[in-house]
């Protein structure tokens, strides 16, 4: 994993280099200089208490960055006026234009607030979308055609959930890597297999096949 390269960040510097992974590819809560990928809104971060390993207000222990937060978006009216809560991490908010958003709300007509930070033990109320359809519905043209993407809208409350550490988020890169490994191995067994089982009259085919195998 030492040569895998990480966009976004996914602890801070002194977690990444206790993980052996290289800072000049691995993406972390720390400022972008040579040598160090870090994050690119860091110096700009409004989530200091977090950046810098503070205990915000709310919480009980400090944090160390990046988090997830929760952000109340309203659209402008103009826009239909939608309200919805979104939970993500703190590096998305600044990627995925929310603070810009945040900072042109007197011309747009939205509302972008920071309701809070993971760990506070607060519950938000969101909206969520579910399949409609959990099982097949005899009534339903999209069911039978298994293109039932019909939702519906529901209210539920969610704690913001914890951002995993490197050493959890790692863990599942290796780990779906090592999955990976296994099912191509078992599909080059299974063709050799079935290139051993084939008609020997047929040299070609049999030959075509061990070389697809290989």
């Amino acid at each position: 994993m030492s040569d895998l390269a990480i966009w976004y960040p996914i602890g801070t510097l002194p977690e990444i280099k206790a993980m052996g992974l290289p800072p000049n590819t691995t993406a972390s809560c720390s400022l972008q200089m040579q040598g160090n990928r870090g994050c690119p809104w860091f110096s700009k971060c409004r989530f200091r208490e977090i950046r810098d390993g503070v205990t915000p207000k709310g919480h009980k222990l400090p944090l160390a960055g990046p988090e997830n937060v929760a952000v109340y978006v309203q659209l402008s009216q103009g826009q239909g006026g939608a309200v919805d809560i979104k939970m993500l991490p703190c590096s998305d908010y600044y990627q995925s234009g929310l603070h810009e958003r945040w900072r042109n709300m007197e011309n747009s007509g939205e509302v972008i607030k920071v309701l809070g930070v993971a760990g506070n033990g607060r519950e938000y109320t969101m909206q969520e979308t579910r399949k409609l359809h959990i099982k097949k519905d005899p009534n339903c043209q999209a069911c039978a055609a298994n293109n039932c993407f019909m939702h519906e809208a529901v209210r539920a409350k969610r704690p913001i959930p914890r951002f995993p550490r490197p050493s959890e988020s790692m863990g599942q890169l290796s780990a779906g890597a090592d999955i990976r490994e296994e099912v191509l191995a078992e599909v080059r067994a299974e063709m050799e297999r079935e290139a051993l089982h084939m008609d020997e009259s047929d040299p070609l085919e049999v030959s075509d096949a061990k070389a697809r195998a290989g």
